[in-house]
């Protein structure tokens, strides 16, 4: 019988407006110059260092997962 049901919407909400994650704007604020343009170069540094950590971490995960499948398996 009410299956198209829709409760009303709040007036200062319009349905149309999606919600925004007030913190986002800092992980992109991060990447940019003062003068507003966005640094590559912090970018890829970022990123070389992302890539440095994971070589770092992926013995150790691999070990830590064989471990647990050897454990798991007695």
């Amino acid at each position: 019988m009410f299956r198209n049901y829709r409760p009303p919407r709040h007036p200062f909400f319009p349905h149309h407006q999606k919600f925004r994650n007030p913190y986002s704007h800092l992980f992109i604020d991060y990447f940019k110059r003062d003068d507003g343009k966005i640094d590559f170069d912090k970018i890829s540094y970022s990123i070389q260092q992302i890539n440095r950590v994971m070589k770092q971490a992926d013995p150790l995960v691999k070990q830590i997962t064989s471990f647990v499948k050897k454990t798991s398996k007695q």
